[in-house]
């Protein structure tokens, strides 16, 4: 995520939220269609998706969905929904958004 204030190239830190955020993206991913292409508007449902089941229809949840698109990059051309899902796996992994 970047500072509002002033551009930088150094990530942010992930939260232990964001990463289990990220986790469950993948999971769904690798779980329902996982060879079938991966589409930009699926990862922005999804989060919003995700980010509710975890705090409801809250203020909270609308940050942890910021967070997680923050953290998720756009979906790539050509991208199946399992090698999005591992590329999310590896941002959770390394711990820092993008």
């Amino acid at each position: 995520m970047r500072d509002r204030n002033r551009a930088t190239d150094t990530p942010a830190p992930l939260t232990e939220e964001t990463r289990l955020l990220l986790g469950r993206l993948a999971d769904h991913l690798d779980h329902r269609r996982p060879h079938a292409l991966m589409l930009e508007p699926i990862r922005l449902a999804r989060a919003l998706v995700l980010a509710e089941q975890l705090h409801g229809p809250t203020e909270q949840a609308y940050a942890a969905e910021q967070a997680l698109l923050a953290a998720a990059p756009p979906v790539d051309h050509d991208q199946t929904r399992a090698q999005y899902a591992a590329l999310l796996r590896r941002i959770a992994a390394e711990g820092a958004g993008r």
